[in-house]
Formats: structure tokens, C-alpha cells, sequence
């Protein structure tokens, strides 16, 4: 007897790529569009797949890494001799 491999069996096996952050992002968006509130209370198989992907891909994505700009221009205008927002340069 053959059976496909459902996206519930595929979330407990780990078998979604989520090296790629964009990409993994937008599944999770596409598929977060999909359901609704009243799916996590009485949802198909279906759905119950999906919320189980979309968990998975959530808890194993990669870090985002916060790069804090402004500070970084500052830093540099302030070595270059300039002065940071709001000081005087008496």
C-alpha cells in the first residue's frame, strides 16, 4: 500500500529546509495567510499540517542578525572629525 507523507509526518521529521531565510520567511507568511484562529480550534488534517509546518520553520530559523545603523554612521561621522546629532562641537 503506498501513503504520502503528510506536512503533519514531515514537521516531526524535520524535513523542510529552512536554511534559506528568505524563503522561509515567505512560506511562513504564505502559509500564516492560509488559516485563520478558528483553524487551531477545529481544523482539517490539512490545516493541523500546515500550523505544524509553520511551526517548525518558525522554531529552526535562522538568527537574524540586528545591525544598529545609526549608530554605525555615527560612529564613523564622529571619527571622521564630524559631531553626533545634538552635541556642539565647542
Amino acid at each position: 500500500m503506498f501513503s504520502e507523507e503528510t506536512l503533519f509526518s514531515r514537521a516531526l521529521r524535520g524535513k523542510f529546509d529552512t536554511d534559506n531565510l528568505l524563503t522561509n520567511m515567505d512560506r511562513c507568511k504564505e502559509i500564516a495567510n492560509g488559516l485563520s484562529f478558528m483553524d487551531m480550534i477545529d481544523g482539517t488534517s490539512r490545516q493541523v499540517g500546515l500550523m505544524a509546518e509553520l511551526l517548525y520553520r518558525i522554531r529552526n530559523m535562522p538568527d537574524i542578525e540586528y545591525i544598529d545603523i545609526e549608530t554605525i554612521l555615527m560612529d564613523h561621522i564622529e571619527a571622521s572629525g564630524g559631531s553626533r546629532k545634538g552635541e556642539n562641537s565647542n
